[in-house]
């Protein structure tokens, strides 16, 4: 579930714009994700966003924590984006 969400426009995207996304994930926690995201029209940054998602158990009716393997797969992408900054 996304907990909570911001985007800072700096310029409209036009329609033909070749869009790039950078995405990170600068925090992992117990239950929760942190995910940026900047967004560029010819290397310029047109807008950047700030999502946290939780992850939520619906029949229990409580956030529930996040299992190894998708931390291990977000560590792992994280690595690998990193490595080659």
């Amino acid at each position: 579930m996304v907990a909570s969400l911001s985007i800072d426009y700096r310029r409209p995207i036009e329609l033909g714009d070749e869009l790039l996304v950078e995405i990170t994930v600068p925090e992992i926690g117990t239950t929760s994700q942190t995910t940026e995201y900047e967004l560029r029209v010819d290397a310029e940054i047109v807008a950047t966003a700030r999502v946290v998602q939780v992850l939520y158990d619906d029949e229990r009716g409580e956030p529930t924590p996040i299992p190894d393997e998708w931390r291990s797969t977000v560590e792992a992408f994280e690595n690998r984006r990193t490595d080659h900054s």
